[in-house]
């Protein structure tokens, strides 16, 4: 049975169980919100949606929920904890964003480009060129067909190793 729920929901699953806490202290202070709460809880919600529908974007909309908290844009609680020096940071959201980092850690890495990588020519040994077709295999499994015929073309700039993944993995669907 495939787990829809993952590590990777550790993030959004703090930020539920605050959001619990805060309705609370919400409840009994008779405090008063305001649009940007509103909007944070919108996020949230947009957020939690695409964790369960689509998981690729899902990484983009929670990501960039913590980043327009870490610099105000949007809040979610009624409390928070915040430093100061050049502009205001929320630490909540600062230990919220690293923690996701962390998590996605592969993810964030995929969108980086790294200049040190040199592409596994089919002329190195074949268990290095495995080893990496396995890697891909792995990070590709959230992609949908169309993406991975796109990934198998060969006139695209992907790596080698992760045009055979690609090829390897829309042979088996």
């Amino acid at each position: 049975m495939k787990h829809l729920i993952k590590i990777d929901f550790i993030p959004l699953a703090i930020v539920i169980a605050l959001l619990f806490f805060d309705f609370l202290f919400l409840r009994f202070n008779n405090y008063n919100i305001g649009l940007s709460q509103y909007t944070g809880y919108g996020l949230i919600a947009l957020s939690l949606f695409f964790y369960f529908a689509k998981k690729q974007i899902y990484f983009y909309a929670f990501g960039l929920t913590l980043v327009l908290g870490l610099i105000g844009v949007v809040d979610m609680f009624s409390f928070g904890l915040g430093v100061t020096l050049l502009f205001s940071i929320n630490l909540i959201y600062l230990c919220l964003l690293v923690i996701f980092l962390i998590i996605n850690k592969e993810k964030v890495n995929g969108l980086l480009p790294n200049p040190k990588r040199k592409p596994l020519l089919k002329t190195s040994s074949a268990e290095e060129f495995e080893n990496a077709i396995k890697i891909y295999t792995i990070k590709y499994q959230s992609k949908s067909r169309s993406e991975l015929n796109r990934i198998a073309n060969k006139a695209n700039g992907y790596l080698p190793e992760a045009q055979e993944a690609a090829s390897r993995m829309l042979g088996e669907h």
